[in-house]
Order: C-alpha cells, then sequence, then structure tokens
C-alpha cells in the first residue's frame, strides 16, 4: 500500500464487538484497537476530545477512549474503571483516559478505542494481527478509482468510504444542493429588486 502515490497515509485497526459492562448496566458496542499515532494523523481524533488526551493510549495499557454517549450510558467519567466482554467470553478491566465526541450519535453511543496491541490481546492473536486497514489517499472523491486499482492486487476486500458511509455522501450532495438552490434563489429576488428599481 506505501508504494501506491495515491496514498498518503495508512493504519491498521483492529475492530471488536464487545460489550461494555459497568456494574449491573451492560451496552453492546464496538472496540477498535489504534495504532494512536498514525490514527491521530489519518483522523485528527486529538481534535474530537472532550476530556483528557489522545495520546493517553499510548502509555497506558489499560487505557480506554470512549464516546461521550457511551460514557453517559454506562455513567462513568475520567478515571472510571469499566470492564469488556467478548464474544468468546474474554473479559478485562479498562480504566477511562478520555472522552471523545464525534457529533454523530451512533458511533459516540457504541465506541471505544484502546492500543492495537491490547486489542490483539485480548482477542489472543498475534503482533501481526489487524482487521482493518484504513487508507488516506491525495483527493477522497477518486476513493472508488483507487479502490478499483487495488482491489486485483490485494488480496482482501477493499473498499471506498461511498460504499461504507453511503448516508455521508447521501448528505454531502443534498447540502449542494441546498446551497446553491438558495443561491440561486437569492440572485432571483436580488434581480427583480434591481429590475424594479430601475423601472
Amino acid at each position: 500500500l506505501n508504494a501506491y502515490p495515491e496514498i498518503v497515509a495508512l493504519t491498521p485497526q483492529v475492530n471488536i464487538n464487545v460489550f461494555y459492562r459497568n456494574g449491573a448496566m451492560k451496552i453492546n458496542g464496538s472496540l477498535s484497537g489504534v495504532d494512536v499515532v498514525n490514527e491521530n494523523r489519518l483522523f485528527n481524533t486529538s481534535g474530537y476530545m472532550v476530556e483528557g488526551s489522545w495520546e493517553a493510549l499510548e502509555y497506558r495499557t489499560d487505557g480506554i477512549i470512549i464516546g461521550k454517549g457511551l460514557a453517559k450510558k454506562l455513567s462513568v467519567k475520567m478515571g472510571d474503571p469499566i470492564s469488556l466482554s467478548t464474544a468468546d467470553g474474554i473479559v478485562k478491566n479498562y480504566k477511562v483516559v478520555g472522552i471523545i465526541e464525534f457529533t454523530i450519535a451512533s458511533i459516540d453511543d457504541r465506541k471505544g478505542f484502546i492500543r492495537i496491541a491490547s486489542a490483539r490481546q485480548l482477542l489472543s492473536k498475534n503482533q501481526g494481527y489487524v482487521s482493518d486497514i484504513q487508507v488516506n489517499i491525495n483527493n477522497f472523491s477518486n476513493a472508488r478509482k483507487v479502490a478499483e486499482k487495488l482491489q486485483p492486487a490485494i488480496p482482501y476486500k477493499v473498499e471506498a468510504w461511498q460504499e461504507a458511509s453511503g448516508q455521508l455522501e447521501v448528505g454531502s450532495k443534498l447540502r449542494d444542493i441546498i446551497a446553491i438552490s438558495v443561491s440561486i434563489a437569492i440572485l432571483i429576488v436580488a434581480g427583480f429588486g434591481i429590475y424594479n428599481i430601475m423601472n
């Protein structure tokens, strides 16, 4: 992947479906094991932090950063312990070192982040194991073309962001249409006003 000129940066992830527990409270969610430095370089995740710091994950093997909505549902705050359980029945305790908010409810209410090495340990996998590789390219609108180019060379599924996040693409197009419509309406009204004054 690093050999392709279109690719600016990439980061590995280990994504797991887990149950978050705090006392009697139990919530189904997702957990991402991330390369802390590369993840921040790709997505500027430190800019979404509400409490704590993104870099704290780098130094805490038992640290976890959770979404603001998830923290509210679990009634936890900075420094509180929570436990995770996987589908295989593995249970591990973590300490909240940060709270993050992306302003997307489906992520903020379900998502947590830990170090990628900790995620591998949770799944009892070796140090080379990853479930996803996130890739950043020069021009995000060319994602489909780059995905088509990469697919024959990679023995795994290659998915453009438009396929993975169809709602974002539809929302972006809708915003563009609304902005153009409003601009045209303003120009028409202004044109009639000028014509009226001159007449």
